[in-house]
């Protein structure tokens, strides 16, 4: 069984500035894969992975054009599904971590609009864990700013920065699993669209990774330089 609390209480409302106090308590858990418990590395023995997540924090805001928010979360992640390369099996078998993972951190965003046309959001993730576990970077920084000239036209820049993170991968010449560092990078995207008069055709184009920066999110996968998009879009 699992379940999923989720109370909030209106601190302060008004006309012009609102507080809200929220806070959630839940469950979850992640079945193995018929892989994982039947292929030649499987454990039929398998447990789920469990996970008990609890938040705290407000959201407030200051008539059209401000808003806050921040979050505490506490997680705490049991049974996580391994593998064990120097166990059974031809080169190791899928079990379960005897470590518990915890996971805790701060959450917050930002939004302002200090002008009708323009809209600035900032979000930042701090996290804390006690072991590596899914590329989680302990910073994380995003920004944008849209900004909507005419009714017709859209223009944003996306400013992404990720703090470094710890990745692991199979050796096949040591038979053993590695931990690698990965260090941080920045991205920055460019996005635009412009409807003409009739609002059926609407041009688009997007810059992604505009200073072609080299970076890897996930060990063994490449990952995308500058990429240039035009295009055009018809809707009927």
């Amino acid at each position: 069984m699992v379940y999923h609390v989720n109370p909030s209480y209106n601190l302060f409302f008004s006309d012009a500035a609102t507080i809200k106090l929220l806070t959630s308590y839940s469950t979850a858990f992640i079945s193995p894969s018929l892989y994982q418990l039947f292929s030649v590395y499987g454990n039929q023995d398998l447990q789920p992975e469990t996970n008990k997540t609890f938040e705290f924090g407000f959201e407030s805001t200051y008539k059209d054009w401000f808003k806050f928010d921040a979050v505490y979360f506490d997680r705490v992640e049991r049974e996580a599904i391994v593998f064990n390369n120097l166990s059974a099996a031809p080169w190791g078998k899928y079990g379960n971590a005897l470590t518990t993972i915890k996971v805790k951190g701060v959450e917050s965003t930002i939004v302002l609009k200090p002008l009708n046309k323009i809209k600035v959001n900032l979000g930042y993730t701090y996290t804390d864990k006690n072991a590596e576990s899914d590329y989680i970077p302990k910073n994380k920084l995003t920004s944008s700013i849209e900004y909507a000239p005419t009714t017709k036209a859209f223009i944003s820049l996306v400013y992404k920065n990720v703090g470094e993170r710890t990745g692991k991968y199979y050796d096949a010449s040591i038979f053993s699993t590695v931990e690698k560092q990965l260090p941080s990078y920045q991205l920055l995207d460019l996005n635009v669209n412009y409807k003409l008069a009739n609002e059926i055709v609407t041009l688009f184009g997007s810059a992604s990774n505009i200073f072609n920066e080299d970076y890897e999110e996930t060990l063994g996968y490449n990952t995308k330089g500058r990429n240039i998009k035009l295009g055009i879009r018809l809707q009927f």
